[in-house]
């Protein structure tokens, strides 16, 4: 045979049939066997009728031909025959049903209109990994040399097989171990830890260069048995990835808390079929998961869909398919799994660094703070003090419309605000936002927040325009050119003496580097008083 491919030796079997075809044989069925290692089990590659069959295994130690087999071997024979017939033929054949896939096989003959035999004569013809079997109706002497000289040539076919696979296996090793080797570059190349969302992209590509066809994939990396933050990848429409980056709560789905169960258990692999009002309940899940950025559409899912995790020590690699994975496939997710374990722990050496380098650039902040307030000589320099506070926290990434304080008085409803356009006092009843400012203060909430938009943004900025002051000096500041903000959060940072309000037009997560500014500000403010009382 001419083989360029190791998949083409099954081919081997029907032409092995049709060989015997062209030299008049009575033919039934031909093939190709192979030994276990121990000999204690073949399997078969067969043509019945010229119809090439599915492979299937059998032991060699229960059924009389199958024992056969063996014995023609330990008896170091070249061509060992064997007919059989009558009762003991359909006894055989019975025993071929229960062997899994040769009852499928034997119907498909059936209903091809070929029956089984009645008499049949079994042809061993050994080599060195096996033998070849030719089964005919009726004895054929003539052909017994011609069968051991097809086994001799199929020696040499199926160790030219040996060899293509041989070859194929080491070629496809150093595609993986590119593939992996594309991953680790990945890794090594991630300067923060957005980046591993990149290393995700890279993944799903190699899949897809691998050949390993996924509905999406990803990495999960589980904080506790409530929470995982997923980084997930799956095609779009041009065949690129999207990339998901998301948090889900582990405890809204079962699939979910069995993932973490499998991985507490600290098991390799962990495999949940969705299917029917199952499937439906999980994707109605993940729509109502406020930290997941992506929608499903109900209307548009499999019928059946295989999720599969391949575990590290601080997570897994999933994948969602649409069938099991293959074991070849599933070898392969393992070893990229092994691979996002280091980097995982990239990701967190990064995440420590960047967690390091933005506390020294929040202590230099506060540090520059602190340092103005103890150069302060006079009480006339506490708005340049708050300015300074202003920069630093925008330097931070904070988006801010302004930064102002209110001096509180429990025995008062008297708030008195400094802010960037004047001093101003006013009834903290004046509007419910100041009133929940003025609450927070008087209970000593660290931090109390508020959002404002839409027709309550313009609400509250109507009402403090009812404040002269506050009125006149806004004006200079849309005479400037400088708008009123379409959306706002207030944050109210509560110090001894009232409460630091910082403005920002833009969500901010940090939102704890407020209260430490807060804390600073109130070493400013009492350094304020004790100027004022000096001046005094």
């Amino acid at each position: 045979m001419a083989m360029q491919h190791s998949n083409e030796l099954p081919e081997a079997a029907t032409i092995l049939f049709q060989q015997m075809q062209t030299l008049s044989m009575p033919a039934w069925s031909a093939g190709y066997c192979i030994w276990d290692d121990d000999k204690n089990a073949i399997t078969l590659w067969m043509s019945s009728e010229g119809v090439l069959q599915p492979p299937f295994k059998a032991p060699t130690t229960q059924d009389e031909l199958f024992i056969q087999m063996r014995k023609g071997y330990e008896q170091n024979k070249a061509l060992h025959v064997v007919e059989m017939g009558d009762e003991k033929l359909v006894a055989h054949y019975k025993y071929m049903r229960t062997l899994p896939v040769v009852g499928e096989i034997l119907d498909s003959i059936i209903e091809a209109g070929h029956p089984l035999p009645t008499f049949q004569i079994m042809h061993y013809a050994y080599f060195s990994k096996g033998f070849l079997l030719f089964i005919t109706y009726e004895p054929v002497p003539d052909a017994h040399n011609i069968f051991k000289r097809f086994a001799s040539v199929f020696d040499q076919t199926y160790t030219r097989f040996l060899d293509l696979q041989k070859a194929e296996a080491q070629a496809r090793e150093a595609q993986i171990e590119a593939a992996l080797e594309r991953v680790r570059s990945k890794t090594m190349a991630m300067h923060n830890s957005n980046d591993v969302g990149e290393t995700v992209t890279t993944m799903f590509a190699e899949f897809v260069h691998l050949g390993i066809q996924t509905n999406r994939c990803g990495i999960l990396i589980i904080d506790d048995k409530e929470r995982a933050e997923v980084w997930t990848a799956r095609s779009n429409p041009e065949g690129k990835a999207n990339l998901i980056i998301g948090k889900l709560n582990l405890a809204k789905h079962n699939m979910l808390s069995s993932v973490y169960k499998a991985w507490n258990a600290k098991e390799n692999f962990y495999q949940y079929i969705l299917m029917g009002d199952d499937l439906i309940s999980y994707y109605d899940a993940i729509n109502k998961s406020e930290y997941y950025p992506v929608k499903f559409d109900l209307n548009a899912l499999p019928s059946k869909e295989f999720h599969s995790d391949f575990f590290f020590p601080e997570g897994a690699v999933f994948a969602f398919t649409r069938e099991i994975i293959p074991e070849e496939h599933s070898k392969i997710f393992k070893r990229f799994s092994g691979v996002f374990g280091q980097t995982y722990r990239r990701y967190l050496d990064l995440q420590k660094a960047e967690a390091q380098a933005r506390e020294a650039q929040i202590e230099a902040a506060l540090e520059r703070v602190r340092a103005r307030t103890m150069a302060m000589q006079k009480s006339s320099e506490l708005n340049p003090t708050a300015d300074l506070l202003f920069d630093q926290l925008k330097l931070l990434g904070a988006d801010l419309q302004g930064v102002a304080f209110a001096i509180c008085d429990k025995d008062s409803d008297i708030v008195q605000k400094w802010t960037s356009i004047g001093v101003f006092s006013f009834p903290y009843t004046i509007e419910p936002a100041e009133q929940n400012m003025y609450e927070a203060w008087k209970n000593q909430v660290p931090l109390y927040e508020e959002v404002f938009e839409g027709e309550r943004i313009k609400k509250y900025y109507k009402t403090l325009m009812e404040v002269p002051a506050f009125k006149q000096g806004l004006q200079k500041l849309l005479d400037t050119g400088i708008p009123m903000p379409a959306w706002q959060k207030n944050h109210a940072v509560s110090f001894q003496q009232g409460y630091l309000l910082i403005i920002s037009t833009k969500p901010f997560s940090e939102t704890q580097i407020f209260v430490r500014f807060g804390k600073v500000f109130e070493q400013t403010y009492t350094r304020f008083l004790d100027l004022q009382k000096a001046e005094a």
